[in-house]
């Protein structure tokens, strides 16, 4: 799994599942969208949605990505908001093993499934 992580908090998802590779680490909204201009786009994204320069839902506004996100931050007033923008999931902070793990979970059975339905809808 190929993971862009947008975020500054000190927990790095990639200690609950070694498979995780970080490709970038991207603090603010403008960096991110030169990041994902001038790169293959990820598996996923973990993104915080409060940014250096702005809330990372600009981010989605400006390039057209087809990565689900799973969203990390300390407020709930952006709950809704996260579904408009590929978001699968929604991590309030401080963060848990139990909380991550059960996402990383979600998000791998949801890309099974997607495999799953692809290869009987194209045979």
């Amino acid at each position: 799994m190929n993971a862009s992580r947008q975020t500054t908090s000190k927990t790095h998802f990639f200690q609950y599942d070694p498979a995780i590779v970080v490709a970038a680490k991207l603090l603010s909204v403008k960096d991110a969208i030169r990041y994902f201009l001038d790169n293959e786009q990820p598996d996923l994204i973990f993104s915080d949605i409060q940014l250096g320069d702005g809330l990372s839902f600009e981010i989605f506004k400006t390039i057209k990505l087809n990565v689900p996100v799973i969203f990390c931050t300390a407020f709930d007033e952006y709950a809704l908001t996260t579904f408009s923008t590929n978001g699968i999931d929604y991590l309030l902070k401080p963060f848990t093993r139990a909380t991550v793990s059960a996402i990383l979970d979600k998000f791998k059975r949801l890309t099974q499934s997607t495999a799953t339905h692809n290869e009987v809808r194209w045979k």
